[in-house]
């Protein structure tokens, strides 16, 4: 079978099963490696090129049939190496906003915090287990141990920004908090309630 390539990138090669296929496909030479199918001649400036003869046409699919698989699985893999989902925090006087407020247990989360407020914050991610109106009446070294994370106000003067990734555990379902426990801070209404899922 001789088919005409002259229209074909130089970078593409014609394969073509030729005992079972009427139709030819163009693909990459490291297609045709992979796979192993045969083709013969040189492309560009109008010269033929001829199917070779002599592999097994069900060798052929299966070695198609895998580097499409290994294709699909390294496609998935890129997708959970994305990375940790951004969340932005924006603290303020007595006030915290945040991007989402749902979060899914097992999925890394980089929590962005910015303080647009005039004096230092912090940020606090409290266990869902926890009472803040008691809580803010606690010394600051007992709530530093009970945070599931933490951003210190000396790191978070206003218009600091600073990160802390983060991924919920099945211990961390419910309803959880992020607060600012400095004093009188928290009193006027500093904390925002997010749920983990």
């Amino acid at each position: 079978m001789r088919i005409r390539a002259a229209f074909l990138p130089k970078r593409c090669r014609i394969i073509s099963d030729c005992e079972d296929m009427i139709t030819p496909r163009a693909v990459s030479p490291f297609i045709l490696s992979a796979t192993g199918f045969g083709c013969h001649g040189k492309l560009g400036g109008g010269r033929l090129c001829t199917c070779g003869k002599g592999r097994s046409t069900t060798l052929n699919y299966i070695r198609t049939t895998l580097l499409v698989l290994l294709a699909g699985v390294l496609a998935g893999c890129s997708l959970t190496a994305r990375g940790p989902v951004p969340v932005q925090v924006t603290l303020s006087e007595m006030k915290i906003e945040l991007s989402m407020t749902t979060f899914e247990v097992g999925v890394p989360y980089r929590f962005i915090v910015t303080n647009a407020g005039k004096v230092p914050h912090e940020m606090m991610l409290m266990p869902p287990s926890m009472d803040g109106k008691t809580m803010s009446t606690m010394p600051m070294t007992q709530l530093d141990t009970m945070a599931l994370t933490h951003i210190h106000d000396s790191d978070l003067a206003p218009g600091a920004n600073w990160m802390v990734e983060y991924t919920f555990t099945r211990q961390n379902a419910g309803t959880l908090e992020v607060a600012c426990y400095l004093p009188g801070h928290y009193d006027a209404g500093m904390y925002r309630a997010i749920s983990v899922e």
